[in-house]
């Protein structure tokens, strides 16, 4: 039996819980880059995806949420136009999410805490 914080009980002989992704850099040599990641693999990045070093960009997993493939490949694009000089348009604040699982889940807009 699992019991959820709202005290609903779920019954289940196997319960598996993920919470959470870390970027993968620990061995791309970021310090030789100028660069640095937090405890979870995470390089800081400013609106238009660019590093503290200006030539350098991150998108994707290496700088957090949503760390999901659609949204980076939305972040990889506008990363180039940027790098390029394009005009581009920020990402939205709120971005679509979706869960690739079974059921899959998805969801856009307000939550309770904004």
């Amino acid at each position: 039996m699992t019991t959820l914080a709202s005290g609903k009980q779920i019954p289940a002989e196997t319960v598996m819980y993920s919470a959470g992704r870390q970027g993968q850099t620990d061995h791309l040599d970021l310090a030789n880059a100028g660069l640095e990641a937090d405890a979870r693999g995470r390089i800081y990045v400013d609106d238009n995806f660019t590093t503290k070093v200006d030539h350098i960009y991150a998108v994707g997993d290496v700088i957090g949420f949503p760390a999901l493939a659609a949204t980076s490949m939305e972040q990889g694009r506008l990363a180039a136009y940027h790098a390029f000089g394009e005009p581009t348009k920020a990402m939205m604040s709120l971005q679509p999410i979706g869960i690739y699982s079974i059921p899959e889940v998805s969801f856009v807009g307000a939550t309770e805490s904004i």
